[in-house]
């Protein structure tokens, strides 16, 4: 008798092991629409092109679709509030610089026919958290009343070029102090 049970012990054990190794089939027939009483079709999401959450509508005005307008061409590694999406989306903009080749001519001019033009920007977009702005003074997210006004925003993004410099006078307080300069 409890060879019996062994053996169905063991049947029930391989059942187990192999319904767990191919839970793509149940996946599958989960997310097939009408499978199954109370089953909801599926809602098909909207192409994003900035990259940004599902659920970044409800958090613009208006709660419609991101304003795409935005472009990086032109402008130098930072951070930019986008005005048309009410500040409440930033983008990072990423130039990308095209590798140097050692074995270029060095004589060769701008004009070469062989010289490759720049390729675009990176663009990367991010939402502000509900109930903030992106103030691009701060370059961070903040609460309206803390920020500068959204439509002023284009007015410093010059705060940028500032950004990875290392010719900035020094905070240290020891290399200030070592150089006679006292705080």
């Amino acid at each position: 008798m409890a060879a019996q049970w062994r053996h169905v012990l063991l049947i029930g054990a391989v059942g187990v092991v192999l319904v767990a190794a191919f839970p793509e089939n149940r996946e599958r027939r989960q997310a097939e629409p009408g499978a199954g009483a109370g089953a909801e079709p599926e809602q098909e999401e909207e192409p994003n092109p900035l990259g940004l959450p599902a659920n970044a509508s409800a958090l613009l005005p208006g709660g419609g679709p991101p304003d795409e307008s935005f472009s990086c061409d032109g402008r130098g590694y930072g951070y930019y509030a986008d005005p048309a999406n009410a500040c409440r989306v930033f983008h990072v903009c990423l130039p990308l610089q095209l590798p140097v080749d050692p074995n270029a001519n060095a004589n060769a001019g701008p004009a070469d026919a062989d010289a490759q033009p720049a390729p675009p920007p990176h663009r990367f977009s991010f939402i502000c958290p509900e109930q903030t702005l992106f103030n691009q003074e701060a370059f961070t997210c903040t609460r309206p009343e803390d920020s500068i006004p959204c439509e002023e925003s284009p007015q410093w993004y010059h705060l940028n070029d500032k950004l990875g410099r290392t010719d900035t006078p020094s905070t240290n307080v020891e290399e200030s102090e070592s150089s006679g300069n006292a705080l």
